[in-house]
């Protein structure tokens, strides 16, 4: 198999586009669906951003995909007010992380 057959296959040097992150995202099976693993949650995510140079619109849009139950309700019920990663990562922080916590 080619490189350019292998759209998960994203070092560090490439620029990855949305589909490639996306599979990425989902095959990590990363989920956040209670409190009890908001921060690891999240530092995983950002983790991942960084580590694979993910661009904030794309990371977006995995969100769904590392959701689940009340997590995933609350996603659904909120996303139209997220424009950036930023704003989803504010958000999420203000709903889910302890008042005295920082990003």
């Amino acid at each position: 198999m080619s490189k350019n057959d292998d759209k998960t296959n994203i070092t560090a040097n490439e620029e990855p586009d949305e589909v490639a992150i996306i599979e990425k995202v989902g095959k990590l099976n990363q989920h956040f669906e209670s409190q009890k693993d908001d921060v690891p949650f999240l530092e995983r995510l950002e983790e991942l951003k960084t580590c694979y140079q993910f661009p904030d619109a794309h990371m977006i849009k995995t969100i769904p995909l590392s959701l689940r139950g009340k997590a995933l309700m609350w996603y659904r019920n909120n996303q139209k007010c997220w424009k950036t990663w930023t704003d989803f990562i504010q958000e999420f922080s203000s709903f889910y992380l302890p008042p005295n916590y920082k990003t």
